[in-house]
């Protein structure tokens, strides 16, 4: 009996381990890929990378945005300003599961191209959490910031 309950209990732990490999932490190169996206500077190319409803995202300016919709606004908007825009991950990228979610950390390396021609060359802070929504890890929060200086 001790044997039956034994190997029940190694088989639900074994799906478990295989259920949570089958859904795919999120790694670096799926957020390069979030990235990826803003460097096209085509707003719509990270849609499906942000949680649409009441979710707080933090950028340089202005100082809070309430939902998905409202950042993209913003975000639209000025890559009008632009002729191009490159983001590229560093590597102290950091990913920590929290419960069903993931929060995490990174720098990384920013050049834009202002429409006169002007190249601008930063590194910028990211701190984000993704949640699983229809299978697809989405940003539920972000803050990015450049240092101040």
């Amino acid at each position: 009996m001790k044997l039956i309950r034994w190997t029940g209990m190694v088989a639900v732990v074994c799906l478990i381990a295989v259920s949570g490999l089958a859904q795919g932490a999120p790694d670096k190169a799926y957020l390069q890929k979030i990235w990826d996206g803003w460097s096209t500077m085509q707003v719509e190319n990270v849609d499906p990378y942000y949680a649409a409803g009441a979710h707080v995202f933090f950028d340089d300016e202005p100082l809070k945005f309430n939902s998905w919709s409202e950042y993209r606004k913003t975000a639209a908007k000025e890559a009008e300003e632009y002729k191009s825009w490159k983001f590229t991950l560093n590597d102290d990228v950091e990913i920590h599961a929290a419960g069903a979610n993931y929060w995490g950390m990174a720098t990384l390396n920013s050049v834009t191209v202002n429409k006169d021609g002007k190249e601008e060359k930063s590194t910028l802070r990211w701190t984000f959490v993704l949640e699983k929504q229809k299978g697809r890890w989405v940003l539920v929060h972000e803050h990015v910031s450049a240092p101040v200086g």
